[in-house]
């Protein structure tokens, strides 16, 4: 396997929830974690993801949110 740069992001969205978005360690899917801003550590709920579940994912939330904007 090529060598890759960890990358891992964490979004802090406006009801003050932190999402951390990284990689799997076997670097074949992606894992989303959740807490609420004030916490210290993540929830122990993980979302593992592989590319087709990320896709659906995607697309459910583009879906949803145009549902509740209309």
């Amino acid at each position: 396997m090529k060598s890759k740069v960890w990358i891992k992001t964490e979004i802090t969205t406006h009801h003050q929830q932190d999402i951390r978005i990284q990689p799997t360690l076997e670097f074949d899917g992606v894992v989303l974690e959740f807490k609420d801003s004030g916490d210290q550590d993540y929830h122990n709920g993980r979302l593992y993801l592989n590319t087709e579940s990320l896709e659906a994912l995607i697309a459910k939330l583009r879906e949803t949110m145009d549902y509740v904007k209309e």
